[in-house]
């Protein structure tokens, strides 16, 4: 599972770098688009029913990088088939994080679910929430890095206003997607308990 892990990082973190050599030298191969290996895949690749392959495991990422796999997905994620001799490496790539709209999409093995809710959902989607009206009816093929950074900043920018006092922390553009995610459901719980006395009182 470490190793697994550690693959899942090392192909994650090259995500942004080699998307864009992915859109600019074959365009046939545009966010998941067209083919890969010879095998058509359609619009998303489906595996069994699910939005991952089988062996995915969540990579630790920065929020920057999660922003980019929830708007873009994940289209040069890798996974290994076969032992030995046999081992190969094979492209299976995720969708766009935002359009897994139901959690059975998602396997409950190696906590994908879980994990999905507890550590990468709860930033994002408020993020989604305060960019709409910069990404609503942009479809992948126009997602190009200026794009990606100016909905990431409009993102933040959101976040603060609802969260100031997360962005008064030092390096907090380093903070994992799960340190965020983690920190937002303890304040979203203590303002919930806070509503709850002014309600009682």
């Amino acid at each position: 599972i470490i190793r697994a892990a550690t693959e899942a990082r090392s192909h994650f973190a090259g995500h942004e770098t080699q998307t864009s050599t992915y859109i600019m030298e074959n365009s046939k191969f545009k966010h998941g688009l067209g083919s890969i290996g010879g095998i058509s895949i359609g619009m998303w690749r489906e595996y069994r029913g699910f939005a991952v392959p089988p062996d995915f495991l969540w990579p630790t990422c920065n929020l920057r990088c999660a922003w980019d796999a929830w708007l873009f997905g994940m289209p040069n994620h890798r996974s290994i088939r076969g032992t030995g001799e046999d081992k190969v490496e094979i492209q299976t790539p995720v969708r766009p994080l935002r359009l897994i709209v139901n959690l059975r999409m998602l396997p409950r093995e190696n906590r994908v679910r879980t994990t999905f809710c507890d550590s990468w959902k709860p930033v994002l989607k408020l993020m989604d929430d305060g960019t709409k009206f910069l990404t609503r009816d942009v479809n992948v093929r126009h997602m190009d890095a200026a794009f990606m950074d100016r909905t990431f900043e409009a993102g933040r920018r959101f976040l603060e206003g609802k969260y100031p006092s997360l962005f008064k922390k030092e390096r907090n553009r380093q903070w994992a997607v799960s340190t965020w995610s983690k920190l937002i459901r303890a304040l979203n719980g203590v303002e919930k308990k806070r509503k709850r006395q002014l309600l009682s009182n």
